[in-house]
This record gives structure tokens, C-alpha cells and sequence, in this order.
């Protein structure tokens, strides 16, 4: 047996014990959070300085973990080994597996390492923090899974490294992107992905136990100084470990909305409140879900409460303008598109659109016309509002300022020349209606038969062409367009 009594265990429990059969929500592990080389290694021929360096594991992610899986109630596993005895993070095959050399300094128990020692290390280290893992998983069937790392502030080039949080992810980023927004939402440290390491190249552990079995997971990478801070060290660890628990929740009721368990979504949102009555993502997520149920009344008192939490924000204007809009009290849908532009720090146009899509509903053109310009000016380019515009144009019989949209509108539309079946061919209808006002029937022609190639199934332009046809005596054809809006819609 190679473990001597001094030798610390391969796996440290957080939370639980080895055999723990309860579930938690949130599993913590921490692959480089021991710095312990076994007596029988004779220290890899290092000194202390070099056994306690960065080199040696992530410093203070051991305390980190611990304060973690208190924080948010769940459990962890730390590796108690050096990552200079096996990197449990990188794959056997990999380079770097067992360095030889880190930042320049030279492992010189690594050196000359025959098979027989490295498939020791894999049996005896690896594969036991590994299965440990498997076993954890199986029993605790943890909903998010995230690995805790810290890295130095500079390696030996002295090129200092620029974040403060990185957030590494390999193909799922679900819970990567909900807490970044969060830990930018609710701190001023620099927050980045896939930094100070690419998550595609370096996420083994995670890779091997979360991305295959599709459960939410990230790899948190804090810069060690800050951990090991009498004043950052506790901020972050509160920081992070409401994030991770914001997250969590939110990914798992998004999941539940996305497959249509909506009513599961708002318990979990309920579930979330309870916890942090204070956050107001909470309430404008389960606003969204009530949204898809039919329950405006209670969307609209949750976005409220948001507003009461945050104070003025465009965004949660702009969906109770939404809800406002779709029951048709225009009026209170103006009031609220109206707060969002006010608040609306990035000058957005969308909110311009849809209050000017109000007032058209009001039959206050003026007011209208008034909100589409102001949305032009700010995204000149914008296809959609082009014809908006020309719509509004239409009802106020200026057929030849409606056609001059629905060309902007074709002119700039993103996939222009190539099928979408839907917007792209209403801006032809909408100028061969024009032209057809105008009784230049040969435009009208052209363009209402180019939007019938691009959207063949849609029979009011059929009709519309059937009355073209009609108007330049072409009866037969007429009939047949006729014919053929009856074969797809039925009575028309």
C-alpha cells in the first residue's frame, strides 16, 4: 500500500459522506484544490516554495469549496493532490497530463517516467477522483454541476492577466450566461468567458461528467489574490454562491418552460422568491411564464414588483406595454412604451415601433408617423420598419410615399432574393397593392406574382392577383387565381 499516515485521502466530502445518499441541487467540485504529493513521490524533487505554488493547485479553492456548499446548501468533492502528481482536469492522452514542466519550472519527478509509474498514478489518483465523481452523480442527482478554480495573477512573463472572473464552458453555456449577466449585473469585477482558459480545450472533468449527460455546469475561475483577500474573499464567495443559486434556478425553470411544463416553471420561480425575495430577475422571469400561460394579470403585477425592486428599467416597460397592447388598451400600452423610452439608455427603436403601432390602432396617424421616423433615424437600415411605415402611408391614401417603403423595406431586407416565406413576400403585396391603387397594374402584376413565388401557399394573394387579373381582363386567369385561393383557404 503506497499511502503512508501522513498521506491525506485522493477525495475530500463536502457536505456529505462518502456513502450520502441524499439529493442537493448543486454539486461543487474542485480538481486542483489539494496540494499534497504522496511521501513515496519524495516531493517530485521540488522545494517548498515550488510544492505551495501556483504550479502546485489553485490556492484557496479548498476554504472556497467548503464556504460554497455551506453557502447554497449543496455538496462538494476535492481533489487532495497535487495537480503535478496527475491533472484530474486534462485527459490521459493529453499533453500536460503529468508535467514535466510548469511556468518554467521543472518537475523533476515527472522526468523520464516510464509506463508503468503513469499507469500507477492513473489507477491510484485519476480514476479514484473520477469514479468518485461518477458515484456522487448517480446517488445525488445534482440539477448543476460546477467546478471551482482560481488562477494566478500573472505567470512568469509578468503579462498580468485582465480578468478578475472567468467562466468557462464547452458546448453548454446555459448556466455560463445567466451568471455572467447576474455577477456583471451585481458587481464591478471583470467578468469574461472561456478566460484565462478556453473551455473548449481545458474542461475535461466537466466534459466528462456533465456535457454528456446534459446537466447544466460551469467551470468558475477566480484570480487567486482575490480569493485570498480578507476583503474580496468573502464578497466573492457571497457574490458567486448567489449567483450560482440565481442561475441555477433560472436554468432549470427556463428547461421547464422550453419542453412546455410551465406550471413547473412557476414553482420553481416560486421556489426562487422564497429564497431571495429581494431579486428582481425572479419576478420578471415567472412574469415571462405566466406570459405564455394566459396570466397577464399576474405578468403584469410581477413586472411591477420588478419595477419596485429596481427601479426605472426599459425592459420591463416595454413587456407590460406588450401585455397592454395585446388586450388593446392602447392607451396604457402608450403610458408604459412611453417609461421605456424614457428610461431606455441605449436609444432602442423597437419601443418607438411598438408605441407607433398603438397609435396607429388609436387612428392617431400623426403620433404614429411621429414614433416610425424616430425608429428610422435610430436604425436607418431596418427592413421591418420600412414597412410599417408604408402600412401607415396606406391608411392615409399616400400610395406613392408607401411604395418608396415597401422598396426601402425590399432593399434592405437581410435575405433578400432568397426564400423566407413570410415578411419578405408581404413587402411585394404590400407595393403591388400600392401600385394597384395607383392603377399602374403592370407593377402590380409583377410584384403580387413575386410574392406569390415566395410564399405559394398564401391564398389572399391569389386574390389579390385574381382581382388584378379581372381589372385587365384576363377573366380566364382571374378564375383560376380564384380557384386556387379556394383550394388552399377554403370559402375566401
Amino acid at each position: 500500500m503506497w499511502r503512508h499516515a501522513d498521506d491525506p485521502p485522493v477525495v475530500r466530502y463536502y457536505g456529505m459522506d462518502e456513502g450520502t445518499e441524499a439529493r442537493r441541487p448543486v454539486l461543487f467540485l474542485g480538481d486542483h484544490a489539494g496540494f499534497a504529493i504522496p511521501r513515496c513521490l519524495a516531493a517530485l524533487g521540488l522545494d517548498e516554495k515550488e510544492r505551495t505554488s501556483h504550479i502546485a493547485g489553485d490556492h484557496g479553492v479548498a476554504p472556497w469549496l467548503d464556504a460554497m456548499v455551506g453557502y447554497v446548501a449543496g455538496y462538494g468533492l476535492g481533489a487532495c493532490y497535487s495537480r503535478l502528481v496527475v491533472d484530474h482536469n486534462r485527459a490521459p492522452e493529453s499533453e500536460g497530463w503529468i508535467a514535466s514542466v510548469s511556468d518554467g519550472v521543472t518537475i523533476r519527478g515527472n522526468e523520464s517516467m516510464g509506463e508503468e509509474e503513469r499507469h500507477w498514478r492513473k489507477t491510484q489518483f485519476f480514476d479514484v477522483w473520477h469514479k468518485a465523481i461518477d458515484d456522487v452523480i448517480k446517488r445525488a442527482h445534482p440539477a448543476v454541476i460546477v467546478a471551482l478554480h482560481s488562477f494566478t495573477p500573472a505567470l512568469k512573463d509578468g503579462v498580468r492577466r485582465r480578468c478578475a472572473i472567468g467562466l468557462l464552458h464547452n458546448g453548454d453555456r446555459r448556466l455560463a450566461d445567466i451568471l455572467a449577466t447576474f455577477l456583471r449585473a451585481e458587481s464591478s469585477y471583470h467578468v469574461s468567458h472561456n478566460e484565462p482558459y478556453d473551455g473548449r480545450f481545458f474542461n475535461y472533468t466537466l466534459d466528462r461528467h456533465a456535457l454528456r449527460r446534459a446537466i447544466p455546469h460551469v467551470s468558475i475561475e477566480v484570480r487567486s489574490d482575490l480569493l485570498l483577500s480578507p476583503d474580496h474573499g468573502p464578497r466573492v464567495t457571497s457574490l458567486i454562491g448567489r449567483g450560482v443559486v440565481h442561475a441555477g434556478y433560472c436554468v432549470r425553470a427556463r428547461h421547464y418552460r422550453r419542453i412546455g411544463y410551465t406550471e413547473r416553471a412557476v414553482d420553481m420561480y416560486n421556489e426562487a422568491i422564497a429564497h431571495d425575495p429581494h431579486q428582481p430577475s425572479y419576478y420578471v422571469e415567472r412574469a415571462r411564464a405566466y406570459q405564455c400561460m394566459g396570466r397577464d394579470g399576474d405578468a403584469l403585477t410581477d413586472y411591477g414588483t420588478a419595477l419596485r425592486l429596481e427601479g426605472h428599467n426599459a425592459e420591463y416597460y416595454g413587456q407590460r406595454g406588450d401585455i397592454h397592447g395585446a388586450r388593446e388598451a392602447y392607451e396604457r400600452a402608450i403610458e408604459e412604451y412611453t417609461r421605456a423610452i424614457q428610461c431606455d439608455k441605449r436609444g432602442t427603436a423597437e419601443y418607438h415601433i411598438r408605441r407607433g403601432q398603438c397609435y396607429k390602432a388609436l387612428k392617431a396617424y400623426g403620433d404614429a408617423m411621429r414614433d416610425y421616423d424616430k425608429a428610422l433615424n435610430i436604425k436607418p437600415r431596418q427592413d421591418v420598419y420600412y414597412y410599417e411605415r408604408a402600412l401607415l402611408y396606406v391608411l392615409q391614401g399616400d400610395d406613392k410615399r408607401a411604395i418608396e417603403d415597401f422598396s426601402r423595406a425590399i432593399q434592405h431586407h437581410p435575405h433578400k432574393g432568397v426564400y423566407d416565406g413570410v415578411y419578405y413576400a408581404r413587402y411585394y403585396a404590400g407595393r403591388g397593392m400600392a401600385y394597384g391603387r395607383q392603377h399602374d397594374d403592370a407593377h402590380a402584376l409583377e410584384d403580387v406574382t413575386h410574392a406569390i413565388g415566395l410564399h405559394v401557399n398564401h391564398a389572399p394573394y391569389y386574390v389579390l392577383r385574381s382581382m388584378l387579373y379581372k381589372r385587365m381582363g384576363a377573366e380566364d386567369k382571374a378564375r383560376q387565381d380564384m380557384m386556387m385561393a379556394k383550394e388552399i383557404q377554403g370559402d375566401v
